[in-house]
């Protein structure tokens, strides 16, 4: 006997990674500016939401057992930011450090 796998579809509208779908998660955010050397989030906090990157620079640091960071990720606009807790344990594994003037996105999880 085999089992039949069907492929759900998201619900009109609701696909995030359709242009409607992005405008309804962009609807849900809060954006604004931050500034060169912000952290958005540091490696070990709890995640409270996703941030989207709608302008500017963000690096995604990593951080090893001596306390050196290294640049493992530049984010590009358009991109999401500090989702991967949804899926693992609930702790960012990494840092997120604003690295030019950017206008981020973020969507409160609550």
């Amino acid at each position: 006997m085999t089992a039949r796998v069907t492929k759900m579809k998201p619900a009109a509208g609701n696909d995030p990674k359709t242009e409607s779908g992005i405008s309804r998660l962009a609807t849900a955010a809060r954006s604004r500016v931050y500034e060169a050397g912000y952290s958005l989030f540091e490696q070990g906090d709890e995640f409270t939401g996703v941030y989207r990157l709608e302008s500017g620079l963000v690096g995604i640091r990593k951080i090893d057992e001596d306390g050196a960071s290294m640049l493992i990720h530049l984010v590009q606009p358009g991109d999401f930011i500090g989702y991967g807790p949804l899926l693992t344990s609930g702790e960012h594994p990494t840092c997120a450090e604003v690295l030019q003037p950017s206008r981020i996105a973020f969507i409160d999880a609550a």
